[in-house]
């Protein structure tokens, strides 16, 4: 929690900048945002490392991947460490300064540096503090064209979220008796997806070991066969987890990954259908 209260002025730094704030603290939360806020960042809550992730996910989908990110005072270290790695592993938010508020016995600077923490603070700190932090971890000042006057763009056609070899033998597959074999394939896949992703989803919530495995094989697989092959090695890798019985935030972490390339590969196969 923040101590004593001071008068500081926002830099260009701030001005503009999306924060995600996390914590399983909503008090505690809040405090942090208001003051993010009150230097000019546009800030969006999180209560959770769950719902941080769902958060990320919806703001990487819109073109608007925060400046910077705080967890803040989270149940467990542990659980801050995992989320902040599942975050900095990530390629979409590869480079987003993260900063950690938890005891400093709780937390090592090998700890911070592994989970790709450029900053700390303890959990009770000043204004001045949090101040300095944030101006040395995050970037130049953002763009004039702040949040609030950009809309959030949609994502773009990604070519390489597919395989063509593998769309070109199923267009070759096409007949006149069959002329809209293709199309049939990929309505049929894209219809299917939600029911996948919800399953795998449901599994990791549940704690579900060999659910998760068996459905992600099952959803590698049918990504295989329409040439969605980033999806596809995300699936595998979520297969993996389940094998293993690796249920824990980077997992969700891995879920969050696969829905982000599934809306790349509907895009891809959309593209496809009209003939690429």
């Amino acid at each position: 929690m923040m101590t004593s209260p001071e008068i500081l002025a926002p830099s260009a730094k701030m001005i503009g900048l999306r924060a995600l704030v996390v914590s399983d603290n909503p008090i505690c939360g809040a405090v942090v945002a208001e003051q993010l806020g009150g230097w000019g960042m546009a800030v969006v809550e999180a209560e959770g490392s769950a719902e941080a992730l769902v958060q990320l996910e919806q703001l990487a989908c819109e073109d608007r991947t925060p400046g910077l990110i705080v967890l803040n005072a989270p149940t467990s270290h542990e659980d801050g460490l995992g989320l902040a790695t599942a975050i900095s592993t990530d390629a979409r938010y590869a480079g987003t300064p993260l900063m950690m508020l938890a005891p400093r016995a709780e937390v090592t600077s090998l700890d911070m540096e592994s989970a790709g923490i450029g900053g700390w603070l303890p959990d009770e700190f000043t204004e001045a503090q949090l101040r300095e932090v944030v101006l040395r971890i995050v970037g130049p000042p953002p763009s004039r064209t702040g949040p609030r006057e950009r809309s959030a763009r949609p994502l773009q056609y990604d070519p390489e979220a597919l395989d063509h070899t593998v769309i070109a033998q199923l267009r070759g597959l096409e007949s006149p008796s069959r002329p809209n074999f293709l199309r049939s394939l990929v309505d049929r896949y894209i219809h299917s997806t939600d029911g996948h992703m919800s399953e795998m989803r449901d599994a990791v919530t549940m704690g579900d070991a060999e659910r998760l495995r068996l459905s992600a094989h099952s959803f590698k697989g049918s990504s295989l066969n329409l040439g969605a092959h980033r999806l596809a090695a995300v699936c595998a890798e979520l297969e993996e987890r389940g094998r293993e019985r690796k249920l824990n935030i980077s997992t969700e972490g891995l879920l969050a990954k696969a829905a982000y390339e599934l809306e790349h590969a509907k895009i891809a196969l959309r593209v496809a259908q009209d003939g690429d």
